[in-house]
């Protein structure tokens, strides 16, 4: 499997691999807390190693975590909280250790556009902010442009972006949505949200994240990236 995803280097780029079983059955809970060891090699155009990162060194131990999805066969890996040469065309290989694959072997392949932009024409984020988790309908601010907003609610909610301003050009926003409910990820007024048409997109599948970057000339929060469905309208 191959999969793309843009990283912000210092910022949270959280990224789940949902592991399966040769036979296409997801991996258990049992078979995640059978993982002894996790890498990720990054690799450039010509195949050479660029970095590894090994969650056997402990400054590299935050960076994988198996625990907390491990019921439903997910390894999250925050890809921010490396140290990675920015630029594209770089690729990266996850491999897994376990007490049958001794020497590990590779679960996904990885096309990554490495950043330590807000992205765009933006000037650099602001510091790091910790994860906002909110419950109702949500209004995102301008100073939530370098944290993720999680959706934690039972029913359906909404959370409306700004309407994009020459100043925001650039600007990136992740979305998440934790709960029971769709969360809906809604353009300001007369702006639209992935293309030109849809005005909000709706996360469905638990965990579900998706993140938009404004462009300003187009009054489009434009998709860079994300995991799970999610469904303009």
């Amino acid at each position: 499997m191959t999969t793309t995803n843009t990283v912000f280097v210092g910022f949270e780029s959280p990224f789940l691999v949902e592991l399966k079983k040769i036979d296409g059955v997801i991996f258990s809970a049992a078979d995640m807390e059978a993982i002894t060891r996790t890498k990720l090699r990054y690799t450039n155009v010509s195949g050479a190693i660029v970095e590894e990162f090994d969650s056997d060194i402990i400054a590299h131990t935050d960076v994988f975590d198996w625990d907390t999805y491990e019921s439903s066969g997910k390894l999250c890996i925050d890809l921010g909280l490396m140290t990675i040469t920015t630029g594209r065309d770089l690729k990266a290989e996850l491999i897994v250790y376990d007490a049958t694959y001794t020497s590990g072997r590779v679960v996904d392949q990885l096309d990554l556009y490495v950043t330590d932009q807000a992205g765009g024409t933006g000037t650099n984020p602001p510091a790091y902010s910790a994860p906002l988790t909110v419950t109702d309908d949500y209004a995102i601010l301008t100073t939530d442009f370098a944290r993720t907003v999680r959706m934690n609610a039972a029913t359906s909610k909404t959370a409306t972006l700004p309407v994009i301003t020459e100043a925001m050009d650039g600007k990136v926003v992740n979305y998440e949505k934790q709960g029971a409910g769709n969360a809906v990820l809604a353009a300001g007024a007369g702006n639209t949200i992935g293309d030109a048409t849809d005005t909000q997109t709706t996360g469905v599948s638990t965990y579900a994240t998706v993140i938009v970057r404004a462009n300003y000339a187009t009054g489009c929060w434009v998709f860079i990236g994300g995991i799970g469905k999610w469904q303009g309208a």
